[in-house]
């Protein structure tokens, strides 16, 4: 899917709030997805949950430092390396200087949206969308 006519050019956002009600929408229907999908996005939810909090625990104490901060660092490796592909593909080799600040905010971007998407109200295009928890009603 690397092909030229295979994706779609579209505008930023206006605002940082309008950003994030887009990407707590998207969470907000995370509960309807495939089983090894939704295994796949709850496990990551946990793993970037237990950075979250071991990584400033770690700071404290020293004892348990290396453990969380590589995890960390591993991630970020193994991010930078994806977004490097898709910067050389797209020819915006130019956004990676932006890298080192965004990788600092994603892991509680994405506890954020993936939070408020199922437990806070969000607008979405002028309607005010609220998501509860739950399983799918079968018909």
């Amino acid at each position: 899917a690397l092909g030229s006519g295979t994706y779609v050019v579209t505008h930023p956002l206006d605002t940082w709030r309008d950003l994030l009600f887009q990407r707590m929408r998207w969470a907000s229907k995370g509960m309807y997805y495939r089983p090894f999908l939704l295994f796949f996005l709850v496990t990551t939810f946990v793993y970037y949950l237990i950075l979250f909090f071991t990584i400033p625990f770690s700071l404290i104490n020293f004892v348990f430092f290396p453990v969380p901060v590589l995890c960390w660092a591993a991630k970020v490796f193994f991010d930078f390396l994806v977004v490097l592909k898709g910067c050389q593909h797209f020819g915006r080799l130019n956004l990676l200087k932006y890298f080192p600040l965004v990788a600092l905010f994603h892991i509680p971007y994405i506890l954020v949206s993936a939070i408020g998407g199922h437990f806070f109200q969000f607008e979405w295009k002028g309607r005010r969308h609220r998501k509860s928890v739950g399983l799918k009603k079968k018909d």
